[in-house]
């Protein structure tokens, strides 16, 4: 597993990344494309900016690790979309995803909450992590999913987040 040294708020912005992208891959195609919607004008820019940051490193750790090994090295390709800081951004976001396609499936997974990021020890460059992702609840085109990261067999994240799969048009 290759790794990559991140600050504790690229590693919380770059977890629903990590954690969903096994659990959202439908298909085999070419690329996983993974919408990131995040805030980068506006009052939020700052934080926004972390999180396409981290969104970044995160998809280019897995990728140069030989991509989703789950599904034969297929590579993760993001769909970056700016929030602009306000609920109405981030809507109209989701919404030109939607209409742009290209998703697997028909489908365009986005990240669109992180709740209880709780960091319960420390992940060291050269330490081995394993990953696990359960899926909680459905509501409509919502998927609500926990996420814990291990080392040494000991919990280091716990994570809540919830992910929306945007319906490609017709």
């Amino acid at each position: 597993m290759s790794q990559i040294a991140l600050s504790r708020r690229q590693a919380l912005l770059a977890a629903p990344v990590l954690l969903s992208a096994p659990s959202i891959a439908q298909a085999q195609p070419r690329a996983i494309k993974l919408g990131i919607i995040q805030p980068v004008t506006g009052a939020l820019a700052q934080d926004g900016e972390y999180g396409r940051i981290g969104a970044e490193l995160a998809i280019a750790d897995i990728n140069a690790g030989g991509g989703i090994k789950a599904l034969g090295g297929v590579p993760i390709e993001m769909v970056f979309g700016d929030a602009r800081s306000t609920p109405d951004g981030g809507v109209a976001e989701v919404e030109k995803m939607q209409a742009e396609g290209g998703a697997p499936a028909g489908k365009t997974p986005v990240l669109c909450r992180i709740e209880e990021a709780k960091f319960k020890g420390m992940v060291k460059p050269g330490d081995t992590v394993s990953i696990e992702v359960k899926h909680v609840e459905t509501l409509q085109q919502f998927h609500f999913l926990t996420g814990t990261v291990r080392r040494d067999g000991k919990a280091v994240l716990t994570i809540r987040f919830a992910l929306a799969l945007v319906d490609q048009p017709a």
